[in-house]
């Protein structure tokens, strides 16, 4: 599937096909983490449109309930806290739940002004909800859309550099047909026709998120503001994997499970009883706190295969995992992410190492996924990046990330 992205942060313009294998290469700096987190926000937003709708939902009747509570405080001068509960039927809980407020307050006493500003509170507030309840189909793709962009970006996704305020991602497939277009980093319309083709998304960016694991459990809108929705997203993902679950797992991805074992020499889940993931190896477990990166970055990739959170159709993207592993490492993190490709998991990776490029080529083709592998450079351009499609010659790509090295040689 092509995704076409126009004035996106950092970037003039993308042009993307995820299909198998694509790689995003070039400096620091010039927006191959913006793709990443972009089309996180698009296809997390249409994969889990019901699930974020309903949380969406939650997060604008909390916020309805939060100035309610303030309103009524100011008439009675009593603190009113209203709690709401996570409910699959939040219309039928929200009903129940204001009419015991409404039999709360009217059993007090007021005077006959007092009541009556309490009353049409309550029934402006009823008002409001049942809006919110039920949302137009394509309000919801905007406002989770927005949801999870904001959370990503903190709003900051407009390209200053460009000459208007209008950013685009449009993506024409012979299924599906999207059109999403932004205003100043606003959506102003999310449309999509046909069945999109990837059943969810993930992304992983950092291995420190294995030791975060004690914001599960906050409130999730404070995690996603504080961390991302996409860390909120992987944790919640790789608290399935429990040791007991590697025994459950099809064969296809037992196998590379094993291979990850052999080469970080021991298997990483969540332990329920210390509500804490480990690493065991042999008959030693080991605390995330002790454990090198190296370990946690393929670590994620076990417990993710383990509570089969990446399988066909679903989409994996990996940011610079270079940073946390050893050139030798790269190597091997490069031969699994293609046998992920080989298992029908579409992977993005944007990388600045030639080791990882090098390798994720020569294991692509060692696999026969030539017609199914993209290569994209990063070029700054005047109104912002520009990436092009190298995947039929790499010397650009090469080039580019050999000149450190080539300028160290020649002052010295």
């Amino acid at each position: 599937m092509r995704f076409s992205l126009t004035n996106i942060g950092k970037i003039a313009q993308a042009d993307i096909e995820i299909n198998g294998l694509t790689v995003l290469g070039g400096y620091n700096d010039i927006g191959k983490s913006t793709i990443g987190k972009t089309l996180f926000s698009v296809i997390k937003t249409i994969s889990d449109i019901e699930q974020e709708t309903l949380e969406a939902i939650t997060e604008q009747i909390e916020q309805e309930l939060i100035e309610f509570s303030v309103e009524i405080r100011k008439i009675t001068g009593e603190r009113f806290s209203i709690p709401l509960k996570n409910q699959e039927n939040i219309e039928k809980y929200i009903s129940v739940l204001l009419l015991k407020i409404r039999e709360e307050l009217h059993a007090l006493s007021f005077s006959t002004t007092e009541a009556t500003k309490i009353d049409n509170l309550l029934n402006s507030l009823e008002e409001r909800i049942k809006k919110i309840c039920h949302p137009e189909k394509n309000e919801s793709y905007k406002k989770v859309f927005d949801s999870i962009n904001y959370s990503l970006f903190r709003g900051d996704i407009q390209n200053n550099h460009a000459v208007t305020t209008e950013s685009s991602i449009v993506s024409t497939d012979e299924a599906c047909e999207l059109e999403i277009s932004l205003e100043r980093g606003r959506t102003i319309s999310f449309l999509i026709k046909g069945d999109f083709l990837f059943q969810n998304v993930t992304l992983v960016d950092s291995p420190l998120v294995v030791g975060w694991v004690s914001a599960v459990g906050v409130s999730r809108t404070h995690i996603k503001e504080t961390f991302g929705h996409y860390v909120f997203d992987l944790l919640n993902k790789i608290r399935f994997s429990t040791e007991e679950s590697y025994d459950l797992i099809p064969d296809s991805q037992r196998k590379l499970v094993e291979k990850i074992r052999r080469i970080i020499g021991g298997l990483m889940f969540y332990d329920r009883a210390q509500r804490n993931f480990v690493f065991k190896q042999e008959n030693m477990v080991v605390q995330p706190i002790n454990l090198a990166s190296g370990i946690k970055i393929f670590g994620i990739i076990q417990m993710l295969l383990a509570g089969e959170m990446i399988i066909p159709n679903t989409v994996l993207m990996i940011d610079e995992p270079e940073a946390h592993l050893h050139p030798e490492w790269q190597l091997k993190y490069a031969e699994v992410l293609t046998q992920l490709v080989d298992m029908g998991v579409y992977v993005l990776v944007s990388t600045h190492s030639p080791y990882m490029i090098e390798a994720l080529k020569h294991y692509s083709d060692k696999l026969q996924q030539e017609k199914i592998t993209n290569f994209y450079l990063g070029s700054a351009g005047e109104h912002g990046t520009i990436f092009s499609d190298v995947t039929q010659n790499l010397d650009a790509l090469f080039e580019l990330l050999a000149k450190p090295m080539q300028r160290l040689a020649f002052e010295s």
